[in-house]
């Protein structure tokens, strides 16, 4: 999972209201400040470099071939970056013809589980980001919106809704779980509706104990709190007995799943660095295809880095699939 994307638990109503009514990406101070870090940070690392009289590029391409070539065997999945002392424009407008090709060459991959360079060059269109395929059947799982069930559930446990607990000290918390974490309480003291608390009860959630509330099926709720958290969940990251519970809510219907690489939130991310997707978008492969720039050399190596950092995020999240496909799908201790 990429850490540095917009989660939902992060967007407030206003947020949410604005980037469906003007088409934007919304930027939170979070979103902000993470990804100020890493491009940073990766700045700072190539200036290190250039003290060592090194270069990101040689670095970056030696990493993918030793993971890919060599790690998993597979052939024709490296990058070709070029150390140059061209200006960062150039430089610039040289990686995203890499990132197209490694996303094909990827997507070609996790289809025929090999890479066939002459059925490469057939494939003339462009291939969406959010279209790339993962090696697994079931990579990212997402709440069904249609679900009232799952709707009401996780807005009952997670939801930002104050509830108090009334008795000789009223305090306030703002999810209902975490009273629960915090508080022993008994049924009567808790004011949550009568409804709701019953409909927690009924389908097992919470449990009545001489005369006090518990929580019970902790592991489905720790998967559902991972939703809320995030938007999505990552299959292949959870223990087989959390998949079994996933599962499950898949066949009735409460979560849904894809098999592509990246989530509609990282696909998201990576479109609004890189395409006309949203309104507000850095657009950077349209602008450096198109020529629509300013000769500022400054913005141009920020920009530079900035597609580097999105080549290092595809690097990770493919070595994963990789690593998991391997190891865990196709291991002979699998059970």
């Amino acid at each position: 999972r990429i850490l540095y994307i917009n989660f939902d638990k992060d967007l407030s109503l206003m947020d949410i209201l604005d980037m469906h009514l003007n088409n934007g990406f919304n930027q939170t101070m979070e979103f902000r400040n993470k990804n100020m870090f890493l491009l940073l940070s990766i700045i700072a690392y190539n200036e290190e470099l250039v003290k060592k009289k090194k270069n990101i590029e040689t670095i970056l391409n030696s990493v993918f071939k030793s993971c890919f070539d060599e790690e998993f065997q597979v052939k024709n999945l490296s990058i070709s970056l070029h150390p140059s002392e061209l200006p960062y424009k150039e430089r610039t407008k040289s990686l995203f013809p890499e990132i197209e090709s490694l996303l094909k060459r990827y997507n070609l991959y996790a289809i025929h589980k090999e890479i066939d360079l002459e059925l490469l060059k057939l494939s003339s269109q462009p291939l969406k980001i959010e279209n790339v395929k993962s090696l697994c059947d079931i990579k990212n799982v997402y709440i069904n919106n249609d679900n009232e069930f799952i709707h009401k559930l996780i807005k009952l446990l997670f939801v930002n809704d104050s509830v108090v607990i009334s008795g000789d000290e009223k305090e306030s918390y703002s999810l209902f779980i975490s009273i629960l974490i915090h508080k022993k309480i008994s049924v009567t003291s808790c004011s949550l509706p009568n409804e709701d608390l019953l409909f927690l009860l009924d389908n097992g959630y919470l449990v009545k104990k001489d005369g006090f509330i518990y929580f019970d099926k902790i592991d489905e709720i720790i998967i559902l709190f991972d939703l809320y958290k995030f938007g999505y969940i990552c299959y292949p990251y959870y223990e087989q007995s959390h998949k079994d519970i996933i599962d499950k809510f898949i066949d009735k219907g409460y979560l849904y799943h894809d098999d592509k690489l990246f989530s509609k939130q990282e696909s998201d991310y990576f479109n609004f660095h890189l395409n006309k997707t949203f309104q507000n978008g850095l657009e950077l492969r349209n602008i450096y295809e198109h020529g629509v720039y300013d000769d500022n050399e400054e913005v141009h190596k920020q920009h530079y880095f900035i597609v580097i950092k999105l080549l290092v995020l595809m690097f990770f999240k493919i070595t994963f699939d990789l690593y998991y496909y391997n190891n865990i799908l196709c291991s002979p201790n699998r059970k």
